[in-house]
């Protein structure tokens, strides 16, 4: 699994099994035009995927989409891993009115919010929003047909 939480993430109880990261988000200043978002491996899980921090600008319109990684050109709105249980189209981040949201697109592995997961398999989730120190988890690994 690949998992987020922001980057001033105290730490949390997670899942043997999860591959976890940190996101963290930050409203426009007067320094920044855009709200921006750091995604870090979240390293307090024992199975986590380690991966380059992510840090973007998500302005207002713009959908930061989250895949698998393929050998296609890399976009400046998609953020890949390569991991199995990551879809090619898995989830995507967006803001709205200056909050983060965050949405399953279809993935059959699930993505996963604070340990929730958004929405069934093969199902777009509702928006639901992110906040500053909240894990996200891409997929789950299976040990022996337990989560």
């Amino acid at each position: 699994t690949v998992g987020a939480t922001t980057a001033e993430a105290s730490a949390s109880a997670t899942n043997p099994h999860d591959n976890a990261a940190a996101v963290g988000v930050t409203n426009p200043t007067t320094t920044t035009t855009a709200p921006h978002i750091r995604i870090v491996p979240h390293l307090d899980a024992p199975r986590s995927l380690h991966f380059e921090v992510v840090d973007k600008d998500v302005p207002e319109g713009f959908v930061l989409k989250i895949g698998r990684f393929t050998d296609k050109q890399s976009l400046p709105n998609r953020v890949t891993f390569k991991s199995k249980v990551v879809s090619r189209g898995h989830a995507e981040i967006f803001t709205e009115q200056g909050k983060f949201y965050i949405r399953d697109t279809k993935s059959s592995s699930g993505t996963f919010l604070n340990h929730a997961r958004l929405s069934p398999p093969g199902v777009e989730s509702k928006p639901a929003q992110l906040k500053d120190g909240d894990v996200i988890q891409l997929g789950v690994d299976y040990q022996g047909g337990t989560q």
